[in-house]
């Protein structure tokens, strides 16, 4: 089911107010492990170097994403942004205007910075699980900036909802300054509801007010249908004996 406006409108509150937290979550840890800016940037390359000549799954994108903020004007912008991320939540305000990392550039500190960030990814199944639910977050976010643009499902919604409680889970409240944690858990739950609404009950039949359970007025296309499950039954079986006695 594609969402329409109205459950877009409903979901993108607690998507982007949960950013917030994440941002300051995620720049908090990567200044206070480096909080000098030369000795970040030199630990970016470092790691990219490695990753390189890894060969891992995804090296050649995240690869291409670290390159895209190690240019002079570009590394300028992603160190001030990720400075102001932590001022932010050191004052639990912001009272200036100030551009923020991109999401993409705050989940590719996670995926480069595992070691950091190692508590965050055992939140989910697996690396790729935590890989898979970041990026779909990604997504959703992104398509709700884009309204008309991008399509979003309620799969969709439901891989970006598990993206924010399972993170939620571990994220401190204290990182919830702009929305409280609270807030945003109870938005997520209602909006589950709101998802499930129109989910058909299963095996209700037994319910449903009529007189009696007997199928009347089909008698023909009960026994052409009995006719045909049996006949494929029927020739599935033989098949497979056939091929069972069949020597290789």
């Amino acid at each position: 089911m594609n969402l329409d406006s109205e459950l877009q409108d409903k979901l993108d509150t607690p998507v982007k107010s949960f950013e917030v937290a994440f941002r300051s979550y995620v720049s908090t840890a990567i200044i206070t492990a480096y909080p000098l800016e030369d000795s970040l940037k030199n630990e970016i390359v470092n790691r990219s170097n490695k990753l390189k000549e890894s060969k891992a799954i995804f090296s050649g994108k995240f690869s291409s994403e670290i390159k895209s903020i190690l240019g002079g004007r570009e590394w300028k912008s992603f160190w001030d942004n990720i400075v102001f991320a932590k001022d932010c939540y050191d004052k639990r305000k912001h009272d200036e205007n100030h551009d923020v990392n991109f999401v993409s550039q705050i989940l590719l500190m996670t995926y480069i910075f595992q070691d950091i960030f190692q508590t965050l990814i055992l939140q989910f199944t697996s690396p790729s699980a935590y890989l898979s639910y970041s990026q779909k977050y990604y997504e959703v976010r992104n398509g709700l900036s884009h309204r008309a643009s991008s399509i979003i499902d309620d799969t969709d919604a439901k891989g970006c909802l598990i993206f924010i409680k399972n993170a939620s889970e571990l994220i401190s409240s204290d990182y919830y300054w702009y929305c409280s944690k609270t807030k945003i858990d109870k938005m997520v739950d209602e909006y589950y509801q709101l998802l499930n609404a129109g989910a058909l009950s299963i095996d209700n039949l037994d319910t449903a007010p009529f007189p009696s359970n007997k199928i009347v007025c089909r008698e023909p296309e009960k026994t052409y249908n009995m006719h045909f499950w049996i006949w494929w039954n029927w020739k599935d079986l033989i098949g497979f004996r056939i091929c069972s006695a069949t020597p290789k």
